[in-house]
C-alpha cells in the first residue's frame, strides 16, 4: 500500500515525531510512505525511516503562494495515486482539497 502523509513542515513536535514513526513501522511492514511538507529538521530521519520526502512549500502566510502549492499538490496525487491520504493540518487539508478539485477539472477536459 502506498501511504501519504502530508503536513506543513517537518520541524521537531509532536505530529512530526509521530509521521517519522509511521513511516518507520509502515515501511518495516513493506508499505511505500511518502511525507510531502515544507523542510524541516526531521526531514534526513523520515528518509533514514525508509519514506520519500517530497518538498512542497506548504506556506499559507503568503497568498501569492497558494495557487502554486496546490498545483503542486495536485501534481504530487495524480502523479504518486496513493493509496491513503493522511493530513496532518486542517490549514492543509483545505489546500489539499482545492488540489483535488483542480484534478477533477482538468479530468474533465
Amino acid at each position: 500500500m502506498k501511504i501519504l502523509y502530508i503536513t506543513n513542515r517537518l520541524d521537531v513536535g509532536g505530529i512530526e515525531t509521530n509521521i517519522v514513526r509511521l513511516a518507520q513501522e509502515f515501511t518495516r511492514r513493506g508499505h511505500t510512505i511518502l511525507v510531502a511538507s515544507g523542510k524541516g529538521t526531521l526531514v534526513p530521519e523520515v528518509e533514514a525511516a525508509g519514506a520519500r520526502h517530497l518538498a512542497v512549500d506548504i506556506n499559507l502566510r503568503n497568498p501569492s503562494q497558494i495557487l502554486g502549492t496546490i498545483k503542486e499538490l495536485s501534481c504530487i496525487l495524480s502523479g504518486e495515486q496513493p493509496d491513503i491520504v493522511h493530513i496532518f493540518s486542517a490549514s492543509t487539508a483545505i489546500l489539499v482539497w482545492l488540489a483535488r478539485l483542480q484534478m477533477r477539472v482538468a479530468f474533465r477536459r
